[in-house]
């Protein structure tokens, strides 16, 4: 198998993972709960601050994130994020539809880290739909590539 053929396979596994979470799209699927601040700020009854608890779908969907590869290491994140591309696809759901698997690793690879520094952020996207956004380019990614190629497609010369 050629290093061509390796890397599209794997782009391939990669996006049929992400179109797993297919459950975003039903309303009755729970990302998490928020809890509330809790004590009154004593020895005996600390403040505790509001935290996010991630549900099982949620928990599920960052670990395949981290094991697939979705998660780009050494990626400036931090950087990206300001860029005219990164807010493109954050602002407009139909950046995340023309979106490629770079594009799309990017993207999540700023809202899962920028979740640890800004909880609630992975929240957010779920309940914005961009996270719903991002599986179904997946999805639509996976059937294009699937498409089988005409034959003399690519071949053609001027």
């Amino acid at each position: 198998m050629s290093a061509a053929q390796t890397g599209k396979r794997g782009e391939q596994i990669r996006l049929k993972r992400l179109t797993a979470f297919v459950a975003f799209r039903d309303p009755r699927t729970s990302f998490g709960k928020w809890h509330s601040m809790t004590g009154k700020g004593t020895l005996s009854e600390p403040l505790t601050s509001p935290w996010f608890e991630f549900s099982e779908v949620a928990n599920g969907f960052c670990k395949m994130l981290y094991d697939t590869g979705w998660i780009l290491e050494g990626f400036d994140w931090t950087e990206w994020i300001h860029t005219p591309d990164a807010q493109k696809l954050l602002r407009h759901r139909e950046a995340i539809a023309a979106a490629d698997c770079d594009q799309l690793a990017k993207l999540l690879t700023a809202l899962v880290r920028q979740d640890r520094f800004s909880e609630g952020t992975l929240e957010r996207s779920y309940a914005d739909k961009i996270l719903l956004a991002i599986v179904e380019r997946a999805e639509s990614l996976l059937s294009t590539s699937r498409r089988p190629r005409r034959k003399g497609a690519s071949d053609a010369r001027p």
